[in-house]
């Protein structure tokens, strides 16, 4: 994988040229990235919609945990889980305005506010969490439009955790393109237009609606998940037949802090948050494995079954989509966004590879 260390370093500095224009500009976040902060212990209150027994929570129970063991107490993060104090719609507005100091959500809930982020929604690109990781990650430290991207909100991007590659669930087996057809899928972002492109019903709902509409026949199957996340969503019990479709990742999900907030820090406070934010990334992946394999017990258990498509059934899908889901992106993007596409493929591709995590899919269908 690529230092992350070298990588903070850079983002800082880009961070600070961006603050500063800000200031000059009176735009938002324009105060002063230069630390105000008097040196006094600081607890921040993070709001996410997600719980601790997700890969994501699990990582960030060790940050907030490592954080104030490397600080000596003297910056702590209390977690609201699950909504508690800002649902997932409202996490990434609910910080900029201050109602939150930090927050830990999924841009796929805040399209018109991260356009260009949205392309880690693009179904068919990859499935590379390492390299999904690690080309946003640069990208925060050199693109000057998706810097801006989260600067003109007052916020100040501090990790990212890709989603490992998006399942299919289904009361029986998805076995390939044609099972879609005529089903009420849950599906968001741009997986609502591959499923549209197959002649299914894309229903999008959030985590916590999907395990009630199921069980109330609203919806015939789920995909924008992943493995690891069904345990937290008991989904094995309603909808246990699990495909791996090959449609790539879908997701991610950001530890962001308001700006002011930030700049408010110490520089010693600055420098431990980001040390241990950055590591997060590396422990998200750590983590994996070990939900991987509880959801393919559960799912087993259960009397579900795990299969991968095969490459044909996957090509099928991705020529019925075509070029749509890349248009509406690319509409939405702007006129940076292919420049930005170019960019983050090019990132990815020189990434992959790069780290040890085994696809949890492919593991569990050599179980079943």
């Amino acid at each position: 994988m690529k230092n992350f260390k070298r990588a903070a370093a850079v983002a800082a500095a880009g961070m600070l040229a961006i603050s500063m224009a800000a200031c000059s500009s009176g735009g938002p976040g324009g105060s002063s990235a230069a630390p105000q902060g008097d040196g006094e212990a600081r607890q921040l209150q993070l709001a996410t919609y997600l719980g601790p027994e997700t890969p994501y929570g699990a990582a960030l129970q060790w940050a907030v945990d490592e954080l104030e063991q490397r600080s000596e107490g003297d910056l702590t993060i209390e977690v609201y889980w699950e909504g508690a104090l800002l649902g997932g719609p409202d996490v990434l507005s609910g910080v900029a305005q201050g109602r939150a100091d930090m927050g830990l959500t999924t841009p796929n809930y805040s399209p018109a506010e991260l356009p260009l982020t949205q392309i880690m929604t693009l179904p068919f690109v990859t499935s590379d969490v390492a390299g999904v990781q690690d080309a946003f990650m640069e990208l925060y430290s050199s693109n000057e439009a998706y810097q801006a991207e989260w600067n003109d909100l007052g916020l100040h991007m501090l990790n990212v955790q890709a989603v490992t590659p998006v399942i299919m669930l289904g009361r029986d087996a998805p076995s390939g393109y044609d099972w879609i057809a005529g089903k009420s899928l849950r599906a968001t972002s741009l997986m609502g237009n591959a499923v549209q492109a197959a002649g299914g019903n894309p229903v999008a709902l959030a985590l916590p609606e999907v395990y009630e509409s199921a069980q109330r026949g609203l919806i015939d199957g789920v995909t924008s998940l992943n493995l690891g996340t069904v345990p937290s969503t008991s989904l094995q019990e309603l909808v246990p037949h699990v495909a791996d479709p090959g449609a790539g990742i879908y997701s991610l999900t950001n530890v962001f802090i308001n700006q002011s907030t930030y700049d408010s820090l110490s520089a010693d406070q600055q420098s431990v948050l980001d040390e241990v934010m950055l590591d997060m990334n590396d422990e998200y992946l750590s983590v994996l494995q070990e939900f991987d394999t509880e959801a393919c017990d559960l799912i087993l258990e259960a009397g579900g079954s795990v299969t991968i498509w095969d490459e044909s059934e996957t090509q099928e899908w991705a020529d019925a989509v075509g070029e749509t889901a890349f248009d509406s992106w690319l509409q939405a993007a702007g006129p940076d966004g292919q420049a930005f596409y170019d960019e983050y493929l090019s990132l990815v591709e020189s990434s992959e590879g790069s780290a040890d995590y085994v696809d949890g899919m492919a593991a569990c269908a050599d179980r079943d």
